[in-house]
């Protein structure tokens, strides 16, 4: 049975942060004027949300403005920056070179339509797409420093296969790893499974170009325009008004277009008579 929790109201988000920080009222105090002050409440009203920015205020981080920025946090925390605070060592790579990692394999995940996968075949993802940096001993250990001390990585007790926890975090790596590969996002406007990706890349990133490129390589925009529509509202919101003016146009250039195809068939019709 799947269970969705629905978002928090405004007074329901306060309650919760309240509830989290009930012994130190000073920090509950801290997040809601922050979230009142920037106008968040619409990127932690999720339950999930609110958890993780909580968490990241009880380490010391400063309130995130977005949620790919939430996430942002979180893997840095997990990859090893806490430990760091702590002035403790419990791996032998980097933050970024796990970072890296986790973001080629959740690259690889979403590239194959699932969420989870044996170790060996996580360990052929690895190697698929950085060999040419780390060799297989290197790769090994980062796999393993994944699961554990970072638990970026968590084993399924069902599946008994590893997954990166909520599927929104295999999301955020994939667009994180968006972000060297620009060519590769118009080929996925017209997959369901990508949707989400798409739209937390679009978080932090100009998209324009997108509605461009895709404009250009397919010369009509209708089939992909709920994706694209996700992608503005996601967008930074000093964007948004121009990338819908960009949306638009070239949705009525579909339109014009197809006027003069249906004119110029009529007129070669006409013609013969």
């Amino acid at each position: 049975m799947g269970i969705t929790l629905l978002p928090f109201t405004e007074d329901q988000l306060y309650g919760f942060i309240r509830n989290w920080f009930k012994d130190n009222l000073e920090q509950a105090n801290f997040l809601i004027e922050n979230i009142s002050k920037r106008n968040l409440h619409e990127h932690i009203k999720t339950p999930l949300l609110s958890t993780i920015t909580c968490t990241l205020i009880e380490k010391g981080i400063n309130a995130p403005s977005t949620e790919s920025e939430i996430y942002k946090e979180r893997f840095r925390l997990l990859a090893g920056e806490y430990d760091k605070h702590k002035e403790i060592c419990r791996q032998k790579n980097t933050p970024q070179h796990l970072i890296e990692c986790a973001q080629k394999i959740a690259l690889e995940m979403h590239n194959r339509g699932i969420r989870s996968a044996e170790k060996t075949e996580i360990f052929e993802f690895m190697k698929k797409n950085l060999s040419h940096k780390f060799n297989d001993h290197m790769l090994n250990i980062c796999l393993i420093e994944l699961i554990d001390p970072c638990n970026i990585l968590l084993l399924d007790p069902i599946t008994r296969k590893y997954i990166f926890g909520h599927f929104r975090f295999q999301e955020f790596l994939v667009s994180e790893e968006l972000k060297n590969r620009n060519t590769e996002i118009t080929e996925k406007l017209s997959n369901v499974f990508w949707i989400g990706a798409l739209c937390l890349y679009s978080q932090d990133n100009d998209i324009s170009f997108v509605l461009d490129e895709a404009y250009n390589r397919f010369g009509n925009l209708e089939k992909y325009e709920k994706t694209l529509r996700s992608m503005i509202h996601s967008s930074r919101s000093e964007d948004k008004n121009f990338l819908i003016e960009v949306l638009e146009g070239h949705l009525k250039s579909d339109l014009l277009d197809g006027y003069i195809d249906e004119t110029t068939e009529y007129n070669s019709l006409y013609s013969q008579y």
